[in-house]
């Protein structure tokens, strides 16, 4: 499955699981919309683990694992979705092409 469509479906589903309860006069529970709100970053963390767990070279897998690492880093600081891939996509391009 290709990483677009993965992001769409999420979109998508997320999108209809919201719309829905409001079309049927019906409130969405806080337990609902937390799970809803980690739907993308599941689908992201999912995306970057086939990249690591598919990368065809000895410098792609080490680029992947100082990206993910920086991640790991940025995200346990607190840091949003957007910062931890701010961070972690220069790092893998960098060591990529100092290691690749």
């Amino acid at each position: 499955m290709s990483a677009g469509l993965v992001v769409l479906l999420v979109g998508l589903g997320s999108y209809v699981v919201r719309l829905l309860p409001a079309l049927a006069g019906a409130r969405i529970t806080p337990r609902v919309e937390r799970a809803l709100a980690a739907a993308g970053t599941a689908a992201l963390t999912a995306l970057v683990a086939g990249d690591v767990a598919m990368a065809d070279s000895a410098g792609a897998t080490v680029a992947a694992a100082a990206a993910v690492g920086t991640g790991i880093v940025v995200a346990h600081r607190g840091g949003s979705m957007i910062r931890v891939l701010l961070a972690g996509v220069p790092v893998y391009v960098l060591v990529l092409a100092v290691a690749g």
